[in-house]
This record gives structure tokens, C-alpha cells and sequence, in this order.
């Protein structure tokens, strides 16, 4: 371990392992982490540092206060400036794998060749399929989680819409690089692929349906239509080819009956009297049928000047000769 580094509490756990007793020492540093030491395993071997234990993000580290072991619960309480943090002794769950649960040298934990994970030895099936190896102090990987680099200029690249159809967009990319994660540390969360821009071809939307025919009898018409818009052309997209609306003749078969109409009317019968008041007539014909509403003859009066009184002339016989 570094000869700089100043540690400010300590504890001390005593670890059974398959062979033999261990002493793990957790040591407080100043900048506010727990080191998981194992104490030496003979006289020509020093500690080993097995894990660092980080509270805190590195910018909001706080000064440890307190270190405490709970035998009884396999916990570390960790006192802080506001509050007391635990951490579990037996952390074997953190190793997915034999190499790494092997590879770790912690007296906690050891790998189950029946379970098939990293287990405590409490935990183990069967002591003699439990494999714990701690000759040597481990070679220890610092974990890092990866982080993204920058953003690459914008280029031209394809992409498929699904169906069939390629178009062009404008694509940039970044790389989990900045640092890559190593030992386990975690992948970069976040999208590493932005696309901008992109054609895309129209496509027709399905048919509507006939519109009702234009007439309730007699040739007619009916339309349907559709658009460019399933999806709209965009960005350079090609457009849809093809009408947007359609016609068709309907009721061809369906003949109207003859319509019934009344004609004109007649011009105006002579009065039948000269004066005095008569009556004169006019007449209209039914067409197509005799289901006209109304009547095909009307009257008036006409002549309606009372007529002119005639004088009786008497002559004596004295003018007859």
C-alpha cells in the first residue's frame, strides 16, 4: 500500500476460511474510503489490499468519523457527518464468476462447484466443493466505470424503415471510451447512436370508402380517396406515384321512373257571353301519369261590364204610311 496515505479509524474482523483463520483490517483513509486489507499471510509476504470501498461520488466525499464491526450481523456501520452508513462484510454476490470470485482472495468468500456462484463458506453445500484459494495477495484490478468521448462529426449513413424502404440520414456516434470501463466497471448508459435527418419515402394510406352515389336513381357517380401520408415524404423522400382519388359510375342499373309534370297552360277560352259576366276556362294536361297534384282545369270570370240597355222605339201609323 502507498506509504502516504493516512488513516484516521480501524477494525479488525478475524475470518474463518477452508484452511485456516484470516485477519481482514479495515482501515478509514483521510479522503473519506474504507480499505479492505488482509493482514499478512506469512513473514515474507506484507498485507494485501483487497478492496477499496467507495462511500461517495469523488466530488462529494465526506470525512469518516466512526468504524464500527457488528459480529453479530457481519455489518461495518461507517459514521459520517449525518448519518451512519452499513456495509455488509460478506460481499461474495459482487463476483459473477469463478475466476473473479477465486481471483479475489477474500477469506469471505470461496466458489461452489455445485451451486455454480460465489458463496460464503456458511453458505457452501459442501465444504470439500467450496474452492478457496489465498496463498498470495490477489492481483487487483482497479474497477472503472466507462464514461463517453465526445461526439463524431456528422456523416451520411442508411437506415431501413421497415418496410423494405432504405433512405438517407445525417449520424454521429460516440464511443464508450472516456475511460472504457475495466474490471467489471459499468458500461456507459446513454445512447451512443444520434440520427438526424432522415429521408423517408411516402406511402399511400389505405382507400376511404365510397362516398354514397350522387343520385338516389339514374346513373350517378361515387369518389374514394387516400393520401401521401403513411407515412408524408420528408427530407428528400421520394413521393407517393398514383391518383388520390378515384370515381365510379353507380345506379347505372337503377332507372329513374318517368317523372309526371304538369304542362303549360292553355291560353284563355273564349267568354261565353259578350257582357254582363261570363265565365272563360283554360286547361293543362298531366304528362308521364295522373298523379299531378292539383287540377288541370281553372276558371275566371270574364266579360264583366254589365251590357248596354236597348230602347224600344214605338211609330204611329201616321209614320207607317
Amino acid at each position: 500500500m502507498e506509504d502516504n496515505v493516512r488513516f484516521t479509524h480501524v477494525a479488525v474482523d478475524v475470518v474463518q476460511g477452508k484452511d485456516t483463520l484470516f485477519h481482514i483490517i479495515y482501515l478509514a483513509t483521510d479522503y473519506g474510503t474504507i480499505r479492505k486489507v488482509l493482514s499478512p499471510l506469512n513473514q515474507s509476504t506484507g498485507s494485501c489490499l483487497l478492496e477499496e470501498i467507495e462511500l461517495f461520488p469523488p466530488r462529494k466525499r465526506q470525512v469518516i468519523r466512526s468504524l464500527l464491526i457488528l459480529h453479530s450481523r457481519s455489518e461495518l456501520y461507517v459514521g459520517v457527518r449525518d448519518q451512519v452508513i452499513k456495509i455488509p462484510l460478506k460481499r461474495c454476490s459482487y463476483h459473477k464468476n469463478r475466476e473473479a470470485c477465486v481471483g479475489a482472495r477474500d477469506p469471505y468468500c470461496g466458489w461452489d462447484m455445485l451451486l455454480k456462484k460465489c458463496t460464503t463458506l456458511e453458505e457452501s453445500v459442501r465444504m470439500s466443493q467450496w474452492e478457496q484459494s489465498i496463498s498470495k495477495c490477489p492481483v487487483r484490478n482497479v474497477t472503472v466505470d466507462g464514461g463517453f468521448g465526445g461526439w463524431s462529426s456528422w456523416s451520411m449513413c442508411s437506415h431501413s424503415d421497415g418496410g423494405g424502404s432504405v433512405g438517407a440520414c445525417l449520424c454521429r456516434t460516440r464511443a464508450c471510451d472516456s475511460p472504457a470501463p475495466q474490471c467489471g466497471g459499468q458500461q456507459c448508459h446513454g445512447i451512443s447512436v444520434e440520427v438526424a435527418n432522415c429521408s423517408r419515402n411516402g406511402a399511400w394510406t389505405p382507400w376511404t370508402s365510397w362516398s354514397p352515389c350522387s343520385t338516389s336513381c339514374g346513373i350517378g357517380f361515387q369518389v374514394r380517396q387516400r393520401s401521401c401520408s403513411n407515412p408524408a415524404p420528408r427530407h428528400g423522400g421520394r413521393v407517393c406515384v398514383g391518383q388520390n382519388r378515384e370515381e365510379r359510375y353507380c345506379n347505372e342499373h337503377l332507372p329513374c321512373p318517368p317523372h309526371v309534370y304538369w304542362s303549360a297552360w292553355s291560353p284563355w277560352e273564349r267568354c261565353n257571353v259578350p257582357c254582363g259576366g261570363g265565365i272563360q276556362s283554360r286547361r293543362r294536361t298531366c304528362e308521364n301519369g295522373d298523379d299531378c297534384p292539383g287540377c288541370g282545369q281553372e276558371y275566371q270570370s270574364c266579360n264583366t261590364l254589365p251590357c248596354p240597355e236597348l230602347k224600344k222605339t214605338t211609330l204611329g201609323r201616321r209614320g207607317l204610311q
